[in-house]
């Protein structure tokens, strides 16, 4: 069974190229961008012993974050296009009659599909980010400089990526049950009716808790603080986030939803004749 899953997960990344390629190139262009600009703001500096080079650190960091969190909100992207694609296509172009042909079980498919966003997707985004960590200690470090960012470890990099996979698996689940039934149009299905009803309900009581509660489950946890679509998910750490029960409820529902994703999915071949 997990040979099947491993090669079922092969199998997606090999149709689904863009969804490890992407996320691995504006890491590495965001990290080069991030490194050569700290290069260039600590040349000259003795660490944060006065004003001016206090002012060069704080810009550092926020410069660092930003980089993160762009690698972070690139990841999340990526999983919900391959999420709105991964059933879609194979009704589409009717692979789905030649995938059933194999000795793949439903369930396994589905599990397979699962894994590239909340595995695949979340470990490329870890590595971008620990490599940006790791290139600009090497830049600041003769320097004596410390940054100050809330990713500054890879420990806290890992709990962060894998506590947001989770966080979004419903998002991630909600997108696959639409992808197995709608025939096109998926992201756009499975968001406007989420945006239409935030819009009533602001109209109604002036506040949208629906599309704030989406936003949160979605980019939400990487938007941040104090620019406009600011998050309260921004500032909540990883750690307390797992011992959160709404990221377990959310988990639960998600595995519930990818259930009935794998039932749809069983019935997709008669669909299509």
């Amino acid at each position: 069974m997990l040979k099947t899953m491993f090669w079922s997960v092969r199998r997606e990344l090999w149709e689904h190229r863009w969804t490890w390629l992407i996320p691995a190139l504006v890491g590495c262009g965001a990290v080069t961008i991030d490194t050569a600009v700290t290069a260039l703001n600590v040349a000259g500096l003795d660490g944060a012993t006065h004003a001016a080079s206090a002012a060069v650190v704080a810009q550092l960091s926020t410069l660092l974050d930003i980089t993160m969190r762009i690698v972070l909100v690139t990841g999340t992207i990526v999983a919900f296009v391959y999420c709105a694609e991964a059933l879609n296509g194979e009704r589409r172009d009717r692979s789905i009659l030649f995938w059933n042909s194999l000795p793949v079980g439903d369930g396994i498919a589905v599990a397979a599909k699962a894994c590239v966003p909340l595995c695949v997707v979340p470990l490329i985004t870890f590595v971008a980010i620990v490599v940006a960590q790791l290139a600009t200690r090497i830049v600041v470090a003769e320097h004596g400089i410390v940054l100050r960012v809330a990713l500054a470890t890879p420990g806290s990099a890992a709990a962060e990526v894998f506590a947001a996979a989770l966080w979004t698996s419903p998002v991630y689940a909600w997108i696959l049950l639409v992808s197995v039934r709608a025939r096109r149009a998926v992201l756009l299905i499975a968001f406007l009716p989420l945006g239409l009803i935030g819009m009533l309900e602001r109209l109604a009581f002036g506040q949208a808790t629906v599309t704030q509660a989406l936003f949160d489950r979605g980019l939400g946890r990487y938007w941040t603080p104090g620019v406009p679509l600011a998050s309260t998910m921004a500032s909540w750490p990883a750690l307390d986030l797992l011992r959160s029960p709404a990221l377990w409820l959310g988990v639960t529902v998600a595995s519930i939803t990818l259930l009935v994703v794998a039932h749809y999915r069983r019935r997709m071949p008669a669909q299509i004749w």
